[in-house]
């Protein structure tokens, strides 16, 4: 399936982030870590897959802070949020924008970023390396966001929205919309295979 696809455009970078429910007894990710020595390796944290950054960067803690996490993978972003909000895990790792509709309903609280510094634009949250000094000191560990498109065919950047149906930019089979409006790529020459190579995404 992965040869089905193919980069289309790079969106932008996103911290990992550790997160938990909103009525959760841990204030910072020093008392995440305290709560999984004193449990001695049942404190379940959930990732989205085994061997992704935010997998690797909980082992990081097992190993250079000496926390003792149970890492469970999830299939999916959505499913691990929700297992931490039915109570299933203690905290979850993943990219920071994951959290933003359960930052903004007050559901979930981010108690540190693995980035080098904090988020520009939630400055409140403190980097693992404040929290705990040299568990990441000076790295920057992020996700890489990337818009991915069929393979076989070529790709343009329109610089305004795309509409189904008009030519893409000097002729591509699939063009990408970068003015932040939602963006549709029209696969020429296909009948009624058209292909959205994007949903409401800002790329500012």
């Amino acid at each position: 399936m992965a040869k089905d696809f193919v980069p289309a455009a790079y969106v932008g970078a996103a911290p990992i982030v550790v997160a938990v429910k909103k009525d959760s007894p841990y204030r910072s990710f020093a008392d995440l870590i305290k709560s999984s020595r004193a449990d001695d390796g049942k404190a379940a944290v959930g990732t989205t897959a085994i061997n992704s950054l935010p997998h690797l960067l909980i082992e990081l803690a097992n190993n250079r802070a000496e926390a003792k996490f149970n890492v469970i993978p999830f299939s999916s972003s959505p499913t691990a949020i929700s297992a931490v909000l039915g109570g299933d895990v203690r905290a979850m790792a993943d990219g920071y924008p994951s959290f933003v509709g359960m930052l903004t309903s007050g559901d979930m609280r981010v108690l540190a970023t693995f980035s080098a510094e904090r988020i520009p634009n939630n400055r409140s949250i403190p980097t693992v390396s404040e929290t705990i000094p040299g568990l990441a000191p000076g790295q920057q560990h992020k996700v890489r966001v990337e818009l991915l498109g069929p393979n076989g065919g070529s790709w343009g950047v329109a610089s305004n929205a795309v509409t189904v149906g008009t030519p893409c930019p000097g002729g591509a089979t699939y063009c990408v919309s970068v003015d932040g409006a939602d963006a549709e790529g029209t696969a020429h020459g296909l009948g009624n295979g058209l292909v959205h190579s994007a949903t409401n995404v800002d790329t500012q």
